[in-house]
């Protein structure tokens, strides 16, 4: 984890997770989770997972050159990958969702 930037209010987490994942619940709005991930991406993250259970899927986001996020829609047959936070690392999306 990175240490928490010295502009940060205290109502956050003294430092951000490289790999943040957020789920989607009924009370959220996507937007309101996409703005978290903006949070996380502009203060250290970098990668955050939104996973989107009722379409069986996930959006990852990522800061481009410029700090601006980009999302890439991964849907029920793709993978999420941990890309250099977690080399190797793969999930695939239907075994988010998985009935044991």
């Amino acid at each position: 984890m990175r240490p928490r930037p010295s502009h940060f209010r205290q109502k956050y987490v003294p430092a951000m997770p490289d790999l943040a994942v957020e789920i989607l619940s009924p009370t959220d709005t996507l937007s309101e989770v996409r703005r978290k991930a903006r949070i996380y991406l502009a203060n250290g993250t970098s990668l955050v997972w939104i996973i989107l259970p009722d379409e069986k899927s996930a959006e990852v986001c990522r800061a481009d050159d410029d700090g601006d996020m980009t999302i890439e829609f991964v849907g029920r047959d793709g993978k999420l990958s941990g890309e250099a936070i977690l080399p190797g690392f793969t999930l695939g999306i239907e075994r988010l969702f998985e009935i044991v």
